[in-house]
């Protein structure tokens, strides 16, 4: 979305996710918090794919930031000794 730079959006999500960080990591653990960083709106999911599903339906149109509760992210890049591409997962 333009006008929105990655590193804001990160800082955007995160200051969301830090004022709920208790209550989601007692009761969501595991699963996926998409938040809308303009509208500050949480969408849960068992999946990434679920919590911007839950968004779609609202017609939420972000930007969003993403993050697995109780992970400091929603995926992890690791990069591979061969020199082959960088992997990611959940």
């Amino acid at each position: 979305m333009a006008g929105f730079k990655a590193l804001e959006v990160a800082k955007a999500g995160r200051r969301v996710y830090e004022r709920h960080r208790l209550d989601f990591e007692r009761r969501y653990q595991g699963r996926y918090v998409l938040i809308d960083i303009r509208t500050e709106k949480v969408f849960m999911g068992d999946s990434p794919e679920a919590a911007y599903r839950q968004a779609a339906l609202e017609q939420s149109e972000g930007p969003f930031y993403i993050v697995r509760v109780g992970d400091r992210a929603a995926f992890r890049s690791r990069h591979l000794t061969h020199g082959g591409a960088a992997r990611i997962a959940r």
